[in-house]
């Protein structure tokens, strides 16, 4: 038996952060079987724009990337040559990361996944097509993301670490002389490693604090956006930060494996005018925040601003959300992220599948958001079905548009009926699944009615259907759009709501998908 082995060069341009790398990852041991941990570094080899493979090699990513312009084509070329055996096809993804050494057994490194290329399919290296035309992968250094003249990049996912959010909005900074008010800050935000503390002693306990200790070796950089015009995007802070104005939603955020150990300072320079050197900026106080408790997802904390000579002027409001990674494994083989054409025509899509509301008396038609409304609405020909998703309160993804449920109450004394509304996550599953629902718009006496044996509808006709049952009843040829119905606080103040932790809600309804994804599999 003939055995095929051959080495091959892989090579990309790229434009990753400074303390970022380039990885191949594919469906072989070599590149790590689609599992980021295990994937393969490149290493950076110039900005060459025609570098070429030599004749002897095949060069992975046939064809050059000629297209639209991204950030990436005046990047570095990152390349890595090693042996393959096999005449079978190769599949492959380049993505840009950074690695950690692991401090677990179950691996030796932990890989954060930051840009990922997110086409419908990964690239192919086919030795059989090498071997009858070796001219295909005779090329150009392909484009980190550019296939086929298609731009296709997106935002990794937590693969173990979590991200933290740092959020300055509502003008939280509040100077206590009036004169300081008036002026424009900068604000930087460092990360902090608290490990340091584990090697003090009573000695050097006073001088070993440094106040700009950059991130521990379990985190990435820092990141800064603005929603205002062109900033919205995450990119590097400043040397002194970033200027907030008046009414400004600034986010800081970063990565870390490390949270109990991860504070922050925070630096006050004033702005004079727009753009000005920096070494005419004014440092005039900063601010300091331990590490956080690690089981909370949204915190909010009011710090008091220290100026230089040690005493306080002023204090901020920061809020933080902790993003922590959900536990069930992604594998990165296929990707329906990026994969709408560019020329595709509009889709239709059945609101609530299709049906009558519960606002309106029962009709001959279906009612919205059950099965029989999704599936009739895919029957009809729409490509995606839209919902809204909940939490029960035995933590079962559901199918329901309000927050709210109303249910019938008898008064003590005159036995009359009402209609109480109750939240729906205060209600599990078989509770809901057993109630006659009203629509909360509704909620008067003069909407009662009992329950009589019309309401004994089939199963596909019953309000509260679970997500899981939607997966495995509607067509596959049905696209889902769901909605994940969760609370948010007003602008006033106002609308904020007890609710499940965000984390927890968002972790069951992916759960739910990803189960349901694989099974279609």
């Amino acid at each position: 038996m003939i055995k095929i082995s051959f080495e091959v060069t892989f090579q990309v341009k790229a434009t990753p952060q400074p303390w970022e790398s380039v990885f191949v990852v594919g469906d072989c041991d070599e590149l790590g079987n689609w599992n980021p941990n295990n994937a393969l570094t490149l290493q950076s080899g110039g900005t060459g724009a025609n570098t070429r493979t030599p004749p002897n090699q095949a060069s992975a990513g046939c064809g050059t990337s000629e297209g639209p312009l991204n950030k990436h084509d005046r990047g570095e070329v990152w390349t890595r040559t090693i042996c393959l055996k096999g005449s079978s096809d190769y599949h492959y993804r380049y993505f840009i990361g950074k690695m950690f050494d692991s401090d677990h057994e179950e691996t030796e490194k932990h890989v954060i996944v930051t840009e990922w290329e997110t086409n419908l399919n990964p690239r192919k290296l086919s030795p059989k097509e090498f071997i009858c035309n070796p001219e295909l992968y005779d090329q150009s250094t392909v484009v980190f993301g550019n296939r086929d003249g298609q731009i296709s990049i997106s935002k990794g996912w937590l693969t173990g670490q979590s991200e933290i959010h740092i959020r300055f909005h509502g003008n939280p900074v509040h100077m206590w002389k009036l004169s300081h008010r008036k002026q424009t800050y900068r604000i930087k935000c460092t990360p902090v490693d608290h490990r340091y503390r584990d090697l003090l002693d009573d000695e050097d306990e006073d001088g070993a604090y440094l106040p700009n200790v950059g991130p521990g070796s379990h985190s990435t950089g820092m990141l800064v956006s603005v929603l205002r015009e062109n900033e919205s995007d995450a990119t590097p802070q400043d040397q002194h930060g970033h200027v907030y104005l008046h009414n400004d939603y600034m986010t800081f955020k970063m990565q870390s494996f490390e949270l109990e150990s991860l504070g922050f300072q925070f630096d006050f320079y004033v702005e004079v005018s727009p753009g000005q050197a920096a070494t005419d900026l004014r440092h005039v106080g900063y601010c300091h925040l331990l590490p956080m408790a690690v089981n909370q997802t949204k915190i909010v904390k009011k710090i008091p601003i220290m100026g230089l000579k040690h005493k306080p002027i002023g204090e901020v409001s920061v809020d933080f959300l902790i993003v922590k990674p959900l536990r069930e494994p992604m594998c990165m083989d296929v990707s329906y992220q990026s994969y709408w054409s560019r020329d595709c025509s509009p889709v239709d899509v059945g609101h609530r599948g299709m049906g009558s509301s519960y606002k309106h008396k029962k009709s001959g038609t279906v009612r919205e958001n059950t099965i029989a409304s999704l599936d009739t609405a895919g029957k009809h020909g729409v490509d995606f079905v839209e919902f809204d998703v909940h939490l029960s309160k035995d933590l079962i993804p559901i199918i329901y548009h309000d927050y709210e449920v109303c249910i019938t109450s008898r008064k003590k004394k005159r036995g009359e009926m009402e209609l109480i509304a109750l939240p729906v996550k205060e209600l599990k599953l078989s509770e809901l699944q057993s109630m006659k629902l009203k629509d909360t718009s509704q909620h008067s006496a003069s909407g009662i009615d009992l329950i009589d044996e019309e309401d004994l509808d089939p199963i596909d006709l019953q309000p509260f259907p679970t997500l899981t049952q939607c997966l495995q009843t509607i067509s596959p040829d049905v696209g889902f759009n769901i909605e994940v119905k969760y609370p948010m606080k007003l602008k006033s103040g106002n609308g904020n709501r007890d609710y499940f932790d965000t984390n927890l809600f968002v972790d069951k309804i992916l759960s739910v998908v990803m189960a349901g994804s694989k099974s279609e599999k």
